[in-house]
């Protein structure tokens, strides 16, 4: 779920974007402000993108490796351990996938995303209260973000707090209306 609010994060998986895809998303999201349209990508961004193209061939295993080489060229990248969080989650190793979440929730603490990212791994797991504290956290740092107030609706229904899980699920259609939420909130059940 793209978020506006995704932080220097943000910045970095635009110029990943710009160089992975020649198809024009890292100029789309630098002319929005959220990434430098020409910055030469890093050793580590190049490795984010094997993994890219190792994940859509359907190499897993290839991917999890470059992601990997990526984060130990540079331990701060946060798009790198986003990247190897979703492929180890696509694996089917929540543990690994919550472990990399947090990290990215640590190097940038304003990214929606990443906390929705965790968020949702830890109610798969089964630890709704920390997945509570993440989905509230998604949903202050961007309070008119559909797809927080669906992830914590989520989470609330799963603590049997059903009375707030359909205040989240009302404000998420009020401001997202359309039916690609529901889908989605589907699948989380």
């Amino acid at each position: 779920s793209p978020s506006p609010t995704g932080g220097e994060g943000t910045k970095k998986s635009a110029v990943v974007a710009e160089h992975c895809d020649p198809q024009g998303i890292g100029q789309m999201l630098a002319g929005l402000g959220l990434g430098e349209l020409g910055a030469a990508p890093s050793e580590s961004d190049k490795w984010v993108c094997k993994g890219n193209e190792a994940k859509s061939a359907g190499n897993l295993n290839e991917a999890i490796e470059a992601y990997r080489r990526a984060i130990a060229l540079d331990p701060r990248d946060g798009s790198a351990y986003r990247e190897l969080g979703r492929a180890l989650d696509e694996q089917g190793d929540l543990d690994g996938a919550i472990a990399e979440y947090r990290e990215v929730v640590r190097l940038i603490p304003n990214s929606v995303d990443s906390h929705l990212d965790l968020g949702n791994m830890l109610v798969a797991k089964g630890n709704v209260d920390d997945a509570l504290s993440e989905m509230h956290e998604a949903t202050r740092l961007a309070p008119q973000d559909a797809y927080a107030h669906t992830g914590l609706c989520n989470a609330l229904a799963k603590k049997n707090d059903l009375n707030g899980a359909l205040n989240e699920c009302r404000k998420a259609l009020d401001m997202k209306p359309d039916a690609a939420l529901l889908p989605w909130l589907h699948r989380k059940y």
